[in-house]
């Protein structure tokens, strides 16, 4: 005897649609720890008015991060002027202070 003879029968379900290209997952973000405090003081000269200064976080660091304060320029002669700023855990900073005249004066100090 022989064997029966399959015929396909065409379904009434359309093709699907090919899937789209592949997606990208992007790795997960670097959270930040932002709980610490930096003390700036700046202790002005007698031309306070020349002082201003910056700190910034490095270019390198994750974009949720904070980063950094600037201050100046003062008015008070011969005061110390202190600034608490939050800055992040394990990520660099740069501190730049300026005078304006360019002769220095006055003093600082990070804490």
């Amino acid at each position: 005897t022989r064997a029966p003879t399959l015929t396909p029968v065409p379904s009434a379900l359309p093709t699907p649609e090919p899937s789209p290209g592949p997606t990208t997952t992007l790795a997960p973000t670097v959270l930040c720890v932002c709980d610490q405090t930096l003390e700036v003081g700046v202790f002005t000269d007698n031309w306070p008015g020349e002082t201003t200064w910056k700190v910034t976080l490095d270019e390198d660091a994750p974009i949720n991060c904070v980063d950094g304060s600037a201050g100046g320029p003062y008015t008070e002669t011969s005061t110390l002027h202190t600034h608490a700023i939050t800055v992040c855990t394990g990520q660099r900073y740069l501190f730049e202070i300026f005078d304006s005249y360019g002769d220095g004066g006055g003093s600082y100090y990070l804490e």
